[in-house]
């Protein structure tokens, strides 16, 4: 091997050749003195190269940036590369890692196959369409007895749209068995066509809007600290006389936020004075959905068949951690249930009840405000008990009254047995190609 300097002005070379033994190179020949200058540019440090040579490292540290990269190149190589390099790279990488995006097209029907054969009563449903390797990842998450998300369908479609959400939401509809559809809840952030969609096909369902969100689209043109305290203090609001009050109040500090809030928003999506009582569930905000996507955006990054698969492992993984992870403990309760439990319990204690009869009672809040209790057909009405299934800080009082535990008026969905219950079903192993 031969390498001589390329300036017109140098003869600077060097001559090596390979050991017959061994992988080594022996310095032959090397002249005369070297006076020019160091380069950082190599003709052969090009993407092709610097894929192979780091891809090793580029699967172990997927969140790299460019700059990151570019230094460790520099580090290690002497080589000054282009931010063009570093994302040429980076996409022959994952080529490297994950195969070609269009091979693993061709090879989903053999994996859904798969799936099913392993994990009956799945549902899978696939069309392709020619020469498109692009996609969006569409889920759908719920909540857990111990007020966690729990994934529920995910999805990958060409585009977002009314007509991709549709398809997504019948398949959804049917899978859960949306019948009685008034006991059922989405929630959502208002995505492209997700609200006709779901208003064609599950018309009965309550649908909710992420408040944070709509406060989002508010504040361009009402902004201010003031004002967001003022609608959220409407969204907490459970019962009429309190959302009647909190509403005079932001029309008084200010008249047109309250107009923008009326003329471009249902109250019966992101007030829980609206919200029905069958779902035993009052948040406000999307963010299980937000949670989900935090944890899959490495997967997201993956061509297809290595996005469902690393899914698939994750939520295979997570059942039979959280699974164990119950079946460990004694609790009767869930144990988040029980934190919210244990605070109402502490504010009960600004409360004060009356007898009416056995089951109703009449609760002064010593603050300011009565409520009326009734532990038989557990309900208050700040409307909390309701909302939610747990006995609020006035039903804790009157509970407390009669000598009986507020664990025993908490809503079945919330205890052990119901985790359990979510969490039994596991999702069996898959065989791999060459099995």
């Amino acid at each position: 091997m031969r390498a001589k300097c390329n300036s017109a002005n140098c003869g600077w070379f060097i001559y090596a050749s390979k050991e017959v033994d061994s992988n080594a190179f022996v310095i032959r020949t090397m002249g005369p003195s070297y006076n020019c200058g160091r380069t950082f540019h190599h003709k052969r440090a090009n993407s092709g190269f610097l894929s192979k040579h780091y891809m090793d490292f580029l699967r172990l540290n997927k969140r790299v940036s460019v700059t990151e990269f570019k230094e460790k190149v520099h580090l290690e190589l002497n080589v000054n590369i282009t931010r063009d390099q570093v994302s040429k790279t980076f996409m022959k990488a994952k080529l490297l890692i994950y195969g070609s995006y269009k091979q693993q097209y061709t090879k989903l029907w053999d994996y859904c196959e798969k799936l099913l054969n392993c994990n009956p009563g799945s549902t899978i449903h696939m069309e392709t369409t020619v020469d498109d390797i692009s996609g969006v990842l569409l889920t759908a998450v719920g909540i857990d007895a111990n007020d966690c998300i729990y994934p529920i369908a995910y999805a990958v479609v060409e585009i977002e749209n009314k007509s991709s959400w549709k398809w997504f939401v019948e398949f959804l509809k049917h899978d859960l068995c949306i019948h009685e559809q008034k006991t059922w809840t989405f929630i959502s952030d208002r995505q492209k066509g997700l609200g006709s969609a779901i208003h064609e096909v599950t018309s009965g369902v309550e649908h909710r809007h992420c408040v944070r969100h709509l406060h989002n689209n508010m504040k361009k043109s009402h902004p201010g600290e003031s004002i967001k305290a003022r609608f959220w203090a409407c969204a907490r609001s459970s019962y009429m006389c309190k959302f009647e009050s909190e509403m005079d109040a932001l029309n008084e500090y200010d008249y047109n936020a309250h107009k923008w809030l009326v003329d471009n928003t249902n109250p019966r999506q992101w007030s829980r004075l609206h919200f029905r009582e069958t779902t035993k569930c009052d948040i406000l905000l999307n963010n299980l959905c937000e949670s989900f996507n935090a944890v899959i955006l490495e997967v997201r990054e993956k061509p297809i068949l290595g996005m469902l698969e690393t899914l698939r492992i994750y939520l295979m993984d997570r059942m039979r951690i959280k699974r164990e992870w119950m079946k460990k403990r004694t609790d009767v309760i869930c144990p988040k249930i029980q934190k919210k439990l244990e605070k109402a319990k502490n504010e009960a204690a600004a409360n004060i009840a009356r007898h009416s009869d056995d089951k109703r009672f009449e609760v002064q809040y010593i603050y300011g405000g009565t409520y009326v209790v009734d532990v038989e057909r557990c309900t208050c009405t700040c409307r909390k008990w309701e909302l939610t299934g747990l006995p609020c800080c006035h039903a804790v009082c009157c509970i407390s009254l009669i000598n009986a535990t507020p664990e025993d008026y908490v809503h079945s969905c919330y205890l052990r047995e119901a985790y359990l219950a979510a969490y039994e079903p596991a999702i069996a192993p898959l065989l791999g190609p060459n099995a």
